[in-house]
């Protein structure tokens, strides 16, 4: 057969082909090697990273407990007899006119202690860790300026129908004028929902009820404390969403985490075994046992606030909330209007807001002050009510008494929030954040403050940002000297600022 014009052959061609196809092939080879070795790259690099998350997020910690435990005041009696009357739900609760539990807060206050309030170092979220491009911050939160669920338990009928109500004002007026406001006959499903949860209604053999020592019978009923807040998002009605704080335009709606805890109310327990001095702060053993012990066994102010010396003892004012951290949702919802009007609990907020006349004393501490900025007024003691002008003009009756004994200057339980922030880049146009939190309990008794975890150090999610009480009133002046230019450009890249979250300030700083 005579060959084509030109000698090609049907084949002619076909060794093109074939090395497209071979070089494709390498092509692709090659490119899978290098996306290999970039994404081994990169998960290396992201593993050295959040070990050195890891490691900076123990020493901010390290840090923080460190400062906690130096700013302890030594409660010593004073402070063990305070926490002893007031410290039990059933102690309280027994004292619809404030006298059981009197004599214990009034050795609290003895001395004019200022106990625990926005002097303290720990008080506004800050840097605990900085190195190259890694920062962590640290916002400590002191439960006591929180409204204990836990009150719902008390054995005092009279005192647990009080506290339903103020969680109940409490829920209904936390998010006024947002689209995820509650309406009265919401506050009062989720308060249900709550209480079922505790006495254990609410649990089957989905959820059932665990071997929890702090539980204890109320009305002929097992009761179960929750051990978390967190628990409640299992009884299907309170979603979620409502527990995280809420940022919408420039406005902070602060979350249930911010308002409500369940760990104001923690007693010491003996080791099995140990000595009677022995032992840990335990969260849900004495969660229930103040809320369902005696009702009048601590009010003279015993030590022990159950009335015997083998008993657990109860640490710090117990569910009493700090008028100089609590926020005002908290405050407002202690009382009805009625009784304490609104415009009372804004002239309380005003007075701890006000810059304190500088004195002529000056020394370490007053050195310490000026460093961490303007040194606002505080409540020495729950008697310093008296210094505001429009308290002293209420008439005197049992509605004050009742508000009184409901508060207390004094902070033991702190949540540690702490927030690892990288920069992948010198801009720091390209970031990650880790989230971690813990609960620690302060015990002041004795020569020196230790701290005891309730809560271990753990990942979280969600929202947590630091609250101010006049967010409106906060002016932006353009002339800022240096510090506050410096200061300005930290909260900017403080994950528990208000300015972190604004674009305005983000562009403005970062």
């Amino acid at each position: 057969m005579d060959a084509p014009p030109g000698g090609k052959t049907k084949e002619a061609g076909i060794a093109l082909v074939l090395v497209l196809l071979i070089v494709t092939l390498l092509y692709i080879i090659v490119a899978e090697l290098v996306t290999t070795s970039e994404f081994d790259r990169m998960t290396a690099e992201n593993l050295a990273v959040e070990t050195m998350e890891s490691q900076a997020l123990k020493v901010g910690l390290a840090k923080v407990l460190e400062d906690l435990a130096g700013d302890s005041d030594g409660g010593g009696e004073g402070g063990s007899a305070g926490a002893g009357a007031g410290g039990a739900l059933g102690n309280l609760g027994a004292g619809g006119t404030g006298a059981p539990g009197g004599k214990g807060q009034g050795k609290e206050d003895a001395g004019g202690d200022p106990g625990d309030s926005s002097r303290d170092s720990w008080f506004k979220p800050y840097v605990v860790y900085e190195d190259d491009r890694l920062t962590v911050y640290a916002f400590v939160e002191d439960e006591n300026r929180k409204f204990n669920i836990l009150t719902l338990l008390s054995p005092d009928s009279e005192f647990r129908d009080r506290s339903r109500k103020r969680l109940i004002r409490l829920l209904d007026e936390l998010w006024e004028d947002a689209e995820f406001d509650l309406s009265r006959s919401e506050a009062e499903t989720w308060v249900t929902a709550m209480e079922e949860w505790m006495r254990g209604e609410s649990r089957n053999d989905d959820l059932p009820k665990p071997p929890l020592a702090g539980k204890f019978e109320l009305d002929k009923s097992e009761v179960l404390p929750p051990f978390s807040l967190h628990e409640l998002m299992l009884t299907g009605r309170i979603p979620k969403e409502a527990f995280p704080d809420r940022i919408v335009g420039r406005t902070l709606f602060p979350g249930l985490e911010s308002v409500l805890t369940v760990y104001s109310s923690v007693r010491r327990t003996p080791l099995p075994g140990g000595p009677g001095e022995g032992g840990g702060a335990n969260p849900s053993g004495g969660a229930g046992d103040q809320g369902g012990g005696n009702p009048q066994a601590g009010g003279n102010g015993t030590e022990n606030g159950t009335g015997g010396e083998d008993k657990e003892k109860a640490l710090g004012p117990g569910i009493r909330i700090n008028i100089n951290t609590a926020p005002r949702a908290v405050l407002q919802a202690l009382a009805p209007v009625s009784e304490i009007p609104g415009s009372v609990i804004e002239s309380i907020l005003r007075y701890r807001n006000e810059i304190e006349e500088e004195k002529e004393q000056g020394g370490d501490e007053e050195a310490l002050l000026e460093d961490q900025g303007p040194k606002y007024k505080i409540f020495t003691s729950v008697e310093d009510l008296d210094l505001v002008e429009d308290w002293k003009l209420l008439p005197e009756n049992d509605a004050l008494d009742r508000f009184k004994n409901l508060l207390t200057t004094r902070s033991n339980v702190f949540t540690i929030h702490l927030a690892a922030l990288y920069k992948r880049d010198e801009e720091g146009k390209a970031f990650q954040i880790t989230k971690v939190r813990s609960v620690w309990v302060r015990d002041d008794q004795g020569e020196e403050a230790k701290m005891y975890p309730l809560i271990p150090l753990h990942r979280v999610q969600g929202l947590r940002v630091f609250q101010v009480d006049f967010p409106d009133e906060v002016e932006e002046n353009a002339d800022i000297s240096e510090e506050e230019e410096f200061a300005a450009e930290q909260n900017a890249w403080n994950p528990f600022r208000l300015d972190f979250y604004d674009p305005k300030k983000r562009n403005e700083y970062r």
